[in-house]
Protein backbone atom coordinates (compact mmCIF):
# COMPACT_ATOMS: atom_id res chain seq x y z
CA UNK A 1 0.00 0.00 0.00
CA UNK A 2 1.26 3.28 -1.02
CA UNK A 3 2.18 6.09 1.67
CA UNK A 4 0.55 9.15 1.32
CA UNK A 5 3.22 11.99 0.39
CA UNK A 6 2.08 15.37 2.12
CA UNK A 7 2.62 18.97 0.10
CA UNK A 8 6.39 20.87 0.95
CA UNK A 9 5.93 22.67 4.12
CA UNK A 10 6.41 25.98 2.22
CA UNK A 11 5.38 28.05 5.49
CA UNK A 12 3.98 30.97 3.42
CA UNK A 13 3.46 32.93 7.12
CA UNK A 14 7.24 33.19 7.23
CA UNK A 15 9.55 36.05 4.79
CA UNK A 16 11.28 34.08 2.79
CA UNK A 17 13.18 37.38 1.96
CA UNK A 18 15.08 37.28 5.35
CA UNK A 19 16.86 40.21 6.75
CA UNK A 20 20.45 40.36 8.20
CA UNK A 21 19.71 43.99 9.10
CA UNK A 22 16.02 44.11 10.84
CA UNK A 23 13.21 45.69 9.18
CA UNK A 24 12.40 47.18 12.29
CA UNK A 25 15.68 48.58 12.89
CA UNK A 26 15.78 50.05 9.55
CA UNK A 27 12.83 52.00 9.82
CA UNK A 28 13.96 54.17 12.15
CA UNK A 29 15.47 56.05 9.07
CA UNK A 30 12.25 55.72 7.26
CA UNK A 31 9.62 57.80 5.17
CA UNK A 32 6.88 57.37 3.06
CA UNK A 33 4.79 55.76 5.82
CA UNK A 34 7.90 53.69 7.46
CA UNK A 35 8.63 51.22 4.19
CA UNK A 36 11.01 53.40 2.18
CA UNK A 37 14.91 54.26 3.25
CA UNK A 38 17.09 56.90 1.77
CA UNK A 39 20.38 54.65 0.30
CA UNK A 40 23.98 54.88 -1.21
CA UNK A 41 25.07 51.75 -2.65
CA UNK A 42 29.31 51.79 -2.30
CA UNK A 43 29.64 49.06 -4.53
CA UNK A 44 27.98 50.60 -7.54
CA UNK A 45 28.54 54.33 -6.69
CA UNK A 46 31.82 54.49 -4.54
CA UNK A 47 35.34 55.00 -6.86
CA UNK A 48 37.78 53.84 -3.79
CA UNK A 49 40.59 54.87 -5.81
CA UNK A 50 39.47 58.14 -7.57
CA UNK A 51 36.66 58.95 -4.46
CA UNK A 52 36.08 62.25 -6.26
CA UNK A 53 35.41 60.46 -9.37
CA UNK A 54 32.25 58.78 -8.09
CA UNK A 55 28.82 59.07 -8.35
CA UNK A 56 26.95 60.53 -5.59
CA UNK A 57 23.93 59.60 -5.99
CA UNK A 58 20.97 58.61 -3.22
CA UNK A 59 17.87 56.04 -4.08
CA UNK A 60 15.09 55.43 -2.52
CA UNK A 61 14.64 51.59 -1.88
CA UNK A 62 11.79 49.42 0.47
CA UNK A 63 12.69 47.87 3.61
CA UNK A 64 11.99 44.83 2.81
CA UNK A 65 14.24 44.59 -0.50
CA UNK A 66 17.52 45.09 1.13
CA UNK A 67 19.82 43.65 3.69
CA UNK A 68 18.35 40.62 3.11
CA UNK A 69 19.02 36.96 1.72
CA UNK A 70 16.23 34.09 0.53
CA UNK A 71 15.83 31.24 3.09
CA UNK A 72 19.24 32.57 5.16
CA UNK A 73 17.73 31.74 8.63
CA UNK A 74 15.73 28.31 7.30
CA UNK A 75 17.46 25.31 7.91
CA UNK A 76 16.91 22.75 4.92
CA UNK A 77 17.28 19.15 3.81
CA UNK A 78 20.89 18.34 3.75
CA UNK A 79 21.85 20.95 5.88
CA UNK A 80 25.02 20.02 8.50
CA UNK A 81 22.84 21.30 11.20
CA UNK A 82 19.43 20.40 11.63
CA UNK A 83 17.69 20.70 15.42
CA UNK A 84 15.87 17.63 16.38
CA UNK A 85 12.14 19.21 15.49
CA UNK A 86 13.56 20.40 12.21
CA UNK A 87 14.58 16.82 11.46
CA UNK A 88 10.72 15.39 12.15
CA UNK A 89 9.08 18.15 10.61
CA UNK A 90 11.20 17.59 7.29
CA UNK A 91 11.50 13.61 7.91
CA UNK A 92 8.88 12.59 9.34
CA UNK A 93 6.42 12.11 7.17
CA UNK A 94 8.65 9.10 5.90
CA UNK A 95 8.56 6.45 8.77
CA UNK A 96 6.27 4.38 7.31
CA UNK A 97 9.37 3.83 4.72
CA UNK A 98 11.76 1.27 4.54
CA UNK A 99 15.50 2.91 3.22
CA UNK A 100 18.66 2.18 2.50
CA UNK A 101 21.80 3.27 1.09
CA UNK A 102 24.27 0.41 -0.20
CA UNK A 103 22.21 -2.07 1.92
CA UNK A 104 22.94 0.39 4.88
CA UNK A 105 19.61 0.83 6.93
CA UNK A 106 18.53 4.52 6.86
CA UNK A 107 16.33 4.38 9.73
CA UNK A 108 16.32 7.56 11.62
CA UNK A 109 15.96 11.32 10.43
CA UNK A 110 19.60 12.00 11.26
CA UNK A 111 20.64 8.97 9.02
CA UNK A 112 18.42 10.71 6.31
CA UNK A 113 19.42 14.03 6.59
CA UNK A 114 22.74 12.94 6.53
CA UNK A 115 22.50 11.39 3.32
CA UNK A 116 20.24 13.72 1.99
CA UNK A 117 22.52 14.36 -0.85
CA UNK A 118 22.99 11.31 -2.01
CA UNK A 119 19.14 10.76 -2.15
CA UNK A 120 19.62 9.69 -5.94
CA UNK A 121 20.90 6.37 -4.52
CA UNK A 122 18.63 5.76 -2.25
CA UNK A 123 16.79 2.10 -1.76
CA UNK A 124 12.73 3.36 -0.94
CA UNK A 125 10.47 0.94 -0.56
CA UNK A 126 6.87 0.61 0.38
CA UNK A 127 5.32 -0.60 3.81
CA UNK A 128 4.35 -3.98 1.75
CA UNK A 129 7.94 -3.87 0.54
CA UNK A 130 7.46 -2.71 -2.92
CA UNK A 131 9.82 -0.48 -4.53
CA UNK A 132 8.40 3.09 -4.81
CA UNK A 133 7.28 3.84 -8.37
CA UNK A 134 9.58 7.17 -9.63
CA UNK A 135 6.53 9.11 -9.66
CA UNK A 136 6.70 8.77 -5.64
CA UNK A 137 10.57 9.30 -5.56
CA UNK A 138 10.02 12.45 -7.47
CA UNK A 139 7.14 14.00 -5.16
CA UNK A 140 9.16 12.66 -1.99
CA UNK A 141 12.09 14.70 -3.36
CA UNK A 142 10.54 17.76 -4.11
CA UNK A 143 9.09 17.64 -0.97
CA UNK A 144 12.51 17.89 0.69
CA UNK A 145 13.79 20.24 -1.63
CA UNK A 146 10.85 22.66 -1.41
CA UNK A 147 10.65 22.19 2.34
CA UNK A 148 11.96 24.45 5.12
CA UNK A 149 11.90 24.68 8.76
CA UNK A 150 11.50 28.46 10.13
CA UNK A 151 11.94 28.16 13.48
CA UNK A 152 15.30 30.40 13.74
CA UNK A 153 13.29 33.61 11.28
CA UNK A 154 9.86 33.19 13.43
CA UNK A 155 11.82 33.52 16.92
CA UNK A 156 14.02 36.46 15.46
CA UNK A 157 10.63 38.58 15.21
CA UNK A 158 8.90 37.28 18.14
CA UNK A 159 11.87 38.02 20.98
CA UNK A 160 13.37 41.00 19.48
CA UNK A 161 11.71 42.25 16.50
CA UNK A 162 8.49 42.77 17.70
CA UNK A 163 9.50 44.88 20.87
CA UNK A 164 12.70 46.55 19.20
CA UNK A 165 11.11 50.41 17.93
CA UNK A 166 9.12 50.34 21.59
CA UNK A 167 12.15 49.35 23.55
CA UNK A 168 14.35 51.89 22.01
CA UNK A 169 12.26 54.56 21.71
CA UNK A 170 11.53 53.92 25.47
CA UNK A 171 14.87 54.30 26.29
CA UNK A 172 16.07 57.42 24.75
CA UNK A 173 13.30 59.44 25.86
CA UNK A 174 14.49 58.32 29.69
CA UNK A 175 18.28 59.11 28.79
CA UNK A 176 17.34 62.40 27.76
CA UNK A 177 15.30 62.64 30.98
CA UNK A 178 18.27 61.93 32.71
CA UNK A 179 20.44 63.94 30.94
CA UNK A 180 18.76 67.22 31.63
CA UNK A 181 19.34 66.40 35.54
CA UNK A 182 22.70 66.42 37.50
CA UNK A 183 24.34 63.21 38.73
CA UNK A 184 23.55 60.71 35.65
CA UNK A 185 25.77 57.17 35.52
CA UNK A 186 24.55 54.66 37.75
CA UNK A 187 21.83 52.84 38.37
CA UNK A 188 20.73 54.37 41.72
CA UNK A 189 17.97 56.67 41.75
CA UNK A 190 17.90 56.33 37.78
CA UNK A 191 14.98 55.42 35.79
CA UNK A 192 17.04 53.55 33.59
CA UNK A 193 17.07 49.82 35.18
CA UNK A 194 19.64 46.60 34.77
CA UNK A 195 17.17 45.35 32.56
CA UNK A 196 17.55 48.34 30.27
CA UNK A 197 21.15 47.98 30.16
CA UNK A 198 21.51 44.37 29.71
CA UNK A 199 18.29 44.73 27.26
CA UNK A 200 20.41 47.32 25.05
CA UNK A 201 23.47 45.00 25.35
CA UNK A 202 21.78 42.07 23.89
CA UNK A 203 20.39 43.81 21.17
CA UNK A 204 23.81 44.62 20.12
CA UNK A 205 25.33 41.75 19.87
CA UNK A 206 22.60 40.44 18.17
CA UNK A 207 22.80 42.83 15.23
CA UNK A 208 26.46 42.77 14.98
CA UNK A 209 26.29 38.44 14.97
CA UNK A 210 23.52 38.88 12.37
CA UNK A 211 24.64 41.55 9.84
CA UNK A 212 26.67 41.78 7.13
CA UNK A 213 30.11 40.62 8.60
CA UNK A 214 29.18 39.05 11.63
CA UNK A 215 31.10 38.81 15.07
CA UNK A 216 34.96 39.60 14.41
CA UNK A 217 36.26 36.84 16.68
CA UNK A 218 33.78 33.97 15.14
CA UNK A 219 35.61 35.24 11.65
CA UNK A 220 38.91 35.34 12.67
CA UNK A 221 38.99 31.67 13.59
CA UNK A 222 37.19 31.01 10.56
CA UNK A 223 39.99 32.87 8.40
CA UNK A 224 42.58 31.08 10.47
CA UNK A 225 41.26 27.67 9.50
CA UNK A 226 40.87 29.11 5.97
CA UNK A 227 44.89 29.75 6.24
CA UNK A 228 45.66 26.48 7.64
CA UNK A 229 43.51 24.23 5.22
CA UNK A 230 43.16 26.79 1.86
CA UNK A 231 42.47 24.01 -0.42
CA UNK A 232 39.44 22.88 1.36
CA UNK A 233 38.03 25.61 3.11
CA UNK A 234 38.25 28.26 -0.39
CA UNK A 235 36.87 25.09 -2.88
CA UNK A 236 34.21 25.96 -4.65
CA UNK A 237 31.02 23.60 -3.95
CA UNK A 238 30.15 21.31 -6.85
CA UNK A 239 26.56 22.85 -7.89
CA UNK A 240 25.37 19.46 -9.45
CA UNK A 241 23.49 17.05 -8.23
CA UNK A 242 23.52 19.56 -4.53
CA UNK A 243 22.65 22.58 -5.94
CA UNK A 244 18.70 22.43 -4.85
CA UNK A 245 19.66 21.80 -0.82
CA UNK A 246 22.66 24.33 -0.96
CA UNK A 247 21.98 27.66 0.50
CA UNK A 248 22.78 30.09 -2.39
CA UNK A 249 24.56 32.63 -1.27
CA UNK A 250 27.15 29.93 0.00
CA UNK A 251 29.84 29.24 -2.71
CA UNK A 252 33.05 27.48 -1.08
CA UNK A 253 33.07 25.20 1.81
CA UNK A 254 34.01 28.10 4.23
CA UNK A 255 30.76 30.17 3.32
CA UNK A 256 28.62 26.67 3.73
CA UNK A 257 30.53 25.90 7.06
CA UNK A 258 29.95 29.85 8.30
CA UNK A 259 26.44 29.63 7.43
CA UNK A 260 26.04 26.34 9.22
CA UNK A 261 27.24 27.08 12.63
CA UNK A 262 25.73 30.46 12.02
CA UNK A 263 22.75 28.70 12.30
CA UNK A 264 23.59 26.47 14.78
CA UNK A 265 24.12 29.64 17.74
CA UNK A 266 21.14 31.39 16.48
CA UNK A 267 19.13 28.14 16.80
CA UNK A 268 20.83 27.56 20.57
CA UNK A 269 20.20 31.27 22.21
CA UNK A 270 16.62 31.31 20.43
CA UNK A 271 15.37 27.89 22.01
CA UNK A 272 17.59 27.42 24.93
CA UNK A 273 20.36 30.31 25.69
CA UNK A 274 23.00 28.29 24.94
CA UNK A 275 25.77 28.48 21.95
CA UNK A 276 28.79 30.92 22.13
CA UNK A 277 26.56 33.75 20.63
CA UNK A 278 24.50 33.00 24.47
CA UNK A 279 28.42 33.10 25.83
CA UNK A 280 29.06 36.46 24.21
CA UNK A 281 26.22 38.08 25.36
CA UNK A 282 26.62 37.14 28.89
CA UNK A 283 30.25 37.96 28.90
CA UNK A 284 29.74 41.39 27.14
CA UNK A 285 26.85 41.81 30.05
CA UNK A 286 29.53 40.94 32.64
CA UNK A 287 32.46 42.99 31.16
CA UNK A 288 30.89 46.04 29.65
CA UNK A 289 29.18 48.96 29.86
CA UNK A 290 27.31 50.96 27.86
CA UNK A 291 27.90 55.19 26.81
CA UNK A 292 24.85 56.37 25.56
CA UNK A 293 25.69 59.55 23.00
CA UNK A 294 22.77 61.54 21.79
CA UNK A 295 22.18 63.80 19.00
CA UNK A 296 19.41 66.18 17.43
CA UNK A 297 17.30 65.83 14.63
CA UNK A 298 18.61 68.45 12.99
CA UNK A 299 21.86 66.52 12.89
CA UNK A 300 21.36 63.00 12.41
CA UNK A 301 23.63 59.71 12.29
CA UNK A 302 22.95 57.36 9.53
CA UNK A 303 23.62 54.01 9.60
CA UNK A 304 24.17 50.96 7.03
CA UNK A 305 24.68 47.67 6.51
CA UNK A 306 27.09 46.86 9.58
CA UNK A 307 25.32 49.19 12.13
CA UNK A 308 27.53 47.33 14.89
CA UNK A 309 31.62 47.48 14.13
CA UNK A 310 35.04 48.40 16.10
CA UNK A 311 36.66 51.40 15.37
CA UNK A 312 39.96 52.31 15.81
CA UNK A 313 40.23 56.24 17.40
CA UNK A 314 41.97 58.87 16.69
CA UNK A 315 44.40 57.81 20.16
CA UNK A 316 44.55 54.39 18.97
CA UNK A 317 42.26 53.00 21.07
CA UNK A 318 38.92 50.62 19.62
CA UNK A 319 35.50 51.54 20.12
CA UNK A 320 32.38 49.07 19.77
CA UNK A 321 29.76 50.96 18.35
CA UNK A 322 26.04 50.44 17.31
CA UNK A 323 24.15 53.35 16.09
CA UNK A 324 21.13 52.49 17.57
CA UNK A 325 19.08 55.27 15.79
CA UNK A 326 19.61 58.34 14.36
CA UNK A 327 19.93 60.73 17.26
CA UNK A 328 20.91 57.58 19.64
CA UNK A 329 25.07 56.04 19.76
CA UNK A 330 26.00 53.50 22.09
CA UNK A 331 29.63 52.95 22.55
CA UNK A 332 30.64 49.68 24.75
CA UNK A 333 33.47 50.12 26.92
CA UNK A 334 35.03 47.75 30.00
CA UNK A 335 33.52 48.99 33.13
CA UNK A 336 31.13 48.07 36.62
CA UNK A 337 27.81 46.62 34.93
CA UNK A 338 25.99 48.92 36.90
CA UNK A 339 27.10 52.07 35.85
CA UNK A 340 26.65 53.71 32.01
CA UNK A 341 27.25 57.69 31.17
CA UNK A 342 25.66 59.79 28.57
CA UNK A 343 26.59 62.78 26.30
CA UNK A 344 25.42 64.83 24.45
CA UNK A 345 27.41 64.94 20.68
CA UNK A 346 28.86 67.96 19.04
CA UNK A 347 28.46 67.82 15.08
CA UNK A 348 31.77 67.66 14.45
CA UNK A 349 31.96 63.89 16.47
CA UNK A 350 28.37 63.18 14.50
CA UNK A 351 30.07 63.80 11.42
CA UNK A 352 33.34 61.81 12.98
CA UNK A 353 30.62 58.73 13.40
CA UNK A 354 28.95 58.86 10.06
CA UNK A 355 32.77 59.09 8.56
CA UNK A 356 33.30 55.44 10.51
CA UNK A 357 29.84 54.45 9.99
CA UNK A 358 30.47 55.19 5.80
CA UNK A 359 33.75 53.38 5.97
CA UNK A 360 32.63 50.08 7.82
CA UNK A 361 29.26 49.74 5.70
CA UNK A 362 28.87 49.00 2.04
CA UNK A 363 24.93 49.52 1.57
CA UNK A 364 24.74 52.89 3.11
CA UNK A 365 21.11 54.42 5.02
CA UNK A 366 21.10 58.42 5.42
CA UNK A 367 18.21 60.62 6.40
CA UNK A 368 17.37 62.37 2.87
CA UNK A 369 18.20 62.34 -0.40
CA UNK A 370 19.96 65.55 -0.01
CA UNK A 371 22.57 64.61 2.96
CA UNK A 372 26.21 65.19 1.62
CA UNK A 373 27.13 61.71 1.27
CA UNK A 374 30.33 63.05 -0.65
CA UNK A 375 31.40 65.05 2.50
CA UNK A 376 32.00 61.42 4.35
CA UNK A 377 34.62 60.42 1.88
CA UNK A 378 36.41 63.47 0.25
CA UNK A 379 36.77 65.67 3.29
Amino acid sequence: MAVQIPVPQLHPEVAVNQHLVPQCYMREWSYNGRNSVWIYDKATHFNSKHPEQSDWSITSTKTDKINSLDYFHDTRAGDFYMPEEGLDELFGFLTPYTISLNRIPLDTPEKLNKNYRNFANWNICNPDGSEVPPTDRQKIQAYLDESRYTYIETQWSRQYENNWRKDITALEQKLRTLKAQPQTGTLANSTVTADDLNAIIEYMTIFEWRCRDGYWAFNDVLDTLASIVPEIMNAPIPPAETANQLHAEDVTFKDQIRHQLLLKNYDGHLRDNSGSLEEVININKAKLSPCFCLTESAHPLITSDKPVYIRLRSDNQLEYVFVARPTLLVLLGRGDKTEFLIRNLTSDEVDTYNKATAAQGNLLIVPSNTFPISKLFTS
